[in-house]
């Protein structure tokens, strides 16, 4: 389950991404980002906030997956995507999933194991209130265990071609598609 707070985020996720985006090869030029979805994933240690958005802009439909720090990232300055003030948790570092670790781990996980999005639990003074409805699903193709080495490509813009021995499909209120794979190495 992924722990949601019912909090104010300064700036919004979305804020952050249309200053980063524009910088991002292959998303320049996407103006205001339009949110289509999102799901979450779980860290197991409970540490990193796992998150991928699906995005309209200028460039099309991209899928953005971040993570979420209390604390930067070390080595991994030039993935930072911003930081913001969280009301709940306080100050937080938002990086690109791709780079970070902990994200790549959860994906692998979810496309080698047929694994699926985490719920959405709304978390308030330690109790858990409500679960929301997520904004999209996703589930793995594989059925097994992940391998010691494994490679991942994650989709940025949403129907690029990919390869992959499995894959991540999602489902949103418009649409479906291939979001990443992956395969032993």
């Amino acid at each position: 389950m992924a722990i949601v707070h019912r909090t104010t985020l300064s700036p919004s996720k979305l804020d952050l991404l249309e200053v980063w985006l524009p910088r991002q090869e292959w998303a320049s030029g996407t103006g205001s980002p339009v949110l289509m979805g999102s799901y979450r994933f779980d860290d197991p240690a409970g540490e990193v906030g796992l998150e991928a958005h699906l995005v309209e802009t200028e460039s099309g439909l991209l899928h953005v997956p971040m993570t979420y720090r209390a604390e930067p990232l070390e080595g991994a300055e030039d993935h930072l995507i911003g930081t913001m003030e969280h009301g709940v948790l306080g100050q937080r570092w938002a990086y690109d999933g791709e780079f970070d670790p902990v994200w790549r781990a959860a994906a692998l996980e979810a496309i080698f194991t047929g694994g699926h999005e985490a719920s959405l639990d709304v978390q308030i003074d330690g109790e858990i209130v409500e679960t929301r409805e997520p904004t999209m699903t996703v589930r793995g193709t594989g059925s097994g265990d992940v391998p010691t080495n494994a490679s991942l490509h994650i989709v940025r813009r949403v129907g690029e071609p990919i390869n992959g021995d499995h894959q991540l499909l999602g489902t949103w209120a418009t649409g479906s598609g291939v979001l990443a794979a992956a395969r032993s190495l």
